[in-house]
């Protein structure tokens, strides 16, 4: 649909997080490596398709309310981008040492 399109894809979590600041992800969240990441270190807020208007006013409200909680959120998710930078570089290099090794 034209209307909605970002209905089928994911897009990256990793632009908000970069800046850090909480970032809220769903409902298909799970898809994506990034968000997968950021959730593991307690940087997303997860949404789901049932009750996400109503999660997301409550992170939204909580981010407000509690400027300690929504700066450590936005710090989590920045240490995972800076954490994962690289990564191309090191896949490039695991590859290179694979290929000469074959």
């Amino acid at each position: 649909s034209t209307l909605f399109p970002y209905t089928t894809l994911f897009r990256s979590p990793y632009r908000p997080a970069a800046w850090g600041v909480p970032v809220a992800a769903g409902p298909r969240w799970q898809e994506s490596r990034d968000a997968v990441l950021l959730q593991q270190a307690g940087a997303l807020a997860p949404l789901t398709a049932d009750d996400a208007v109503e999660t997301m006013t409550q992170y939204w409200r909580q981010w407000i309310s509690d400027e300690t909680e929504r700066k450590a959120q936005g710090t989590r998710a920045r240490q995972v981008v800076e954490a994962d930078r690289g990564a191309a570089a090191r896949s490039v290099a695991m590859l290179e040492e694979l290929i000469s090794g074959a």
